[in-house]
């Protein structure tokens, strides 16, 4: 079996997910919203958008744990007059949103991008970037690709049935790679573009 080159579809991810990170959140939306329509266009708004719904709610407890830890401890006006000192301020509770979105929006891009793919893709997509570090990037890409795997697969009841299983291990079936194409100028050129949306959003938030 042969699979298209999943590079554009993980650098989109990296990209976007550093740009939701560290760019201001005007470029930030730039940013993400071009590699989210590049997404919606390969697989589709439904399947990106359902999978996105079922992360966030794996999530939620880390979404809750960011807005609420993140909104105490910065000073700032009260939201109101009679509230006591101790709940969060108008600054916090906006700095809180904005640091909530952009872990929803990683989660997004996450969920329409590396999400689309397979365990034997991402495998070989990870192992592709990271050959050049021997032996010791095989093995961080294949635990990185089946560690992914088991959080989107298993459910929380799922934990407590494995701890109350026997203590002695089953065996790990490693996943077959498929062999992959080499990429093409197409897959150069859509990498090529998916940095300069990166660069220009980079630009843009030095500019102003």
């Amino acid at each position: 079996m042969r699979i298209d080159h999943p590079m554009p579809v993980l650098l989109a991810f990296f990209l976007g997910a550093t740009a939701a990170s560290i760019f201001a959140p005007p470029e930030a939306a730039l940013v993400a919203s071009c590699y989210l329509a590049f997404a919606f266009a390969r697989h589709g708004l439904m399947a990106v958008l359902r999978r996105a719904l079922q992360q966030w709610w794996r999530m939620k407890w880390l979404l809750l744990a960011t807005l609420v830890f993140m909104a105490g401890p910065v000073p700032g006006v009260p939201l109101a007059e009679r509230l006591p000192e101790y709940l969060p301020s108008r600054e916090g509770l906006l700095l809180a949103l904005a640091q909530t979105l952009r872990v929803m929006v990683v989660i997004l891009l996450y969920a329409a991008l590396p999400g689309s793919l397979n365990l034997p893709e991402r495998l070989a997509g990870l192992q592709g970037w990271l050959r050049h570090f021997g032996a010791t990037g095989k093995r961080f890409s294949l635990r990185l690709a089946l560690t992914l795997q088991q959080l989107e697969t298993m459910r929380g009841r799922d934990h407590w049935r494995i701890l109350r299983e026997s203590q002695s291990p089953a065996p790990v079936v490693l996943p077959v790679l498929p062999a992959l194409v080499a990429m093409g100028p197409g897959d150069r050129r859509l990498c090529f573009f998916l940095v300069l949306i990166f660069g220009l959003g980079l630009a843009l938030g030095r500019a102003f």
